[in-house]
């Protein structure tokens, strides 16, 4: 009897262990199941841009997400960072992004960093590069929030996507700093990016002009000056004032550009050897300051000058007739406006008003942000 009651014990206890084995592995598989419904669920709603409600079902996919899951869950939260970035709540967002640095950090640091995970930190990165609201228009209050997803953007790439990390976008990134006289804040964020460049990087001298021209704003004239003298040495006068005149209007240094474009002219005036090459430089520079800075009646009429003193065939005439049509029409003179672009190539004519709309919608930011 009592080997029996032994025996039965045994057994029991058997059944137990598998049992308590058996639970634990389906409770995972119910868990990973629910998870993933809930991002499933949120992609739909995402697809609808029915944010708000894509975000909580983020949140609940986050729950449900075991400890261990280090990519899983980076991805999640990379995921609500995004929707927080859609519905406006931008402090929130920042913190969000914080903590998916955080992990990126532990897993690149592991080498285990999975596609999905780099994905979605990509599609975080355009969330913050759209991060502010065309619609509403640009206020001083929007390029605020635009500076700061834009700088959030950078942190990303500079922690997680090294190879999105370029000079372009530190210097898109500046300028938007700069759109709103945060000329403090571009300066800090230009050296940062600076310091990680290597001595043999060609764009190297470029972002190092950029920061002499935002130093130079900020009544420290040194560098601009030492950047000056070295153009100055490998370039012919026109196309050192160039150079020059166009990382001025970069840094929104309008008069600053306006100045170096009338000293070039007022010493190559005085000389045998002024071309019509080096006034159609010249020109470019000031069209392109005037557009930049809204100054549009000089605009038309530096448009008309490259036009007048460019070389027959030139590849850059049709970019002059766009910068003309664009001037005038900022005017009200739309008759004269459409009258310039009837003899843009219609092969021409769709990618230059893109490039024309682009180019006046930056210049209204920047605009926007000093008022």
């Amino acid at each position: 009897m009592r080997s029996f009651l032994a025996h039965g014990l045994q057994l029991f206890m058997a059944l137990m262990a598998l049992v308590l084995l058996i639970i634990p592995n389906c409770l995972a598989q119910s868990n990973a199941a629910d998870w993933r419904g809930e991002r499933n669920e949120a992609m739909v709603l995402d697809s609808e841009e029915k944010f708000g409600q894509a975000l909580l079902h983020y949140q609940n996919a986050l729950k449900l997400l075991p400890a261990t899951a280090a990519n899983d869950i980076a991805e999640m939260k990379t995921q609500i960072a995004m929707d927080l970035i859609r519905t406006g709540q931008y402090a929130r967002a920042e913190a969000a992004v914080k903590e998916v640095l955080l992990l990126v950090k532990q897993l690149k640091s592991q080498h285990n960093l999975d596609a999905n995970t780099a994905l979605a930190l990509r599609g975080l990165v355009e969330e913050c590069d759209a991060g502010h609201n065309d619609a509403k228009g640009f206020t001083p209050a929007n390029v605020k929030i635009w500076n700061s997803c834009a700088l959030l953007g950078m942190q990303v790439c500079e922690v997680a996507l090294p190879e999105l990390n370029t000079p372009s976008r530190a210097t898109a990134t500046a300028r938007s700093f700069l759109g709103s006289q945060n000329l403090v804040g571009a300066l800090n964020l230009l050296e940062h990016y600076v310091s990680g460049m290597r001595p043999t990087d060609p764009e190297l001298f470029d972002m190092q002009l950029k920061i002499a021209c935002v130093q130079k704003l900020l009544k420290k004239p040194q560098a601009f000056e030492a950047c000056k003298a070295k153009v100055e040495r490998a370039n012919s006068a026109s196309r050192a004032a160039y150079i020059l005149a166009g990382a001025q209007t970069w840094a929104t240094d309008y008069r600053g550009s306006e100045h170096t474009v009338d000293e070039a002219f007022s010493r190559l005036s005085k000389t045998r050897t002024f071309s019509n090459a080096d006034k159609v430089i010249l020109y470019e520079a000031r069209l392109g300051n005037a557009l930049d800075s809204g100054q549009w009646a000089v605009a038309e009429t530096a448009a008309k000058q490259c036009l007048q003193f460019a070389p027959p065939g030139s590849s850059r005439v049709n970019t002059y007739l766009a910068d003309l049509s664009a001037s005038l029409r900022m005017q009200k003179k739309n008759k004269e406006a459409d009258l310039v672009r009837s003899k843009i190539p219609k092969t021409q004519y769709g990618f230059l008003v893109d490039e024309e709309r682009s180019a006046l919608k930056e210049a209204e930011q920047r605009r926007a942000g000093r008022k």
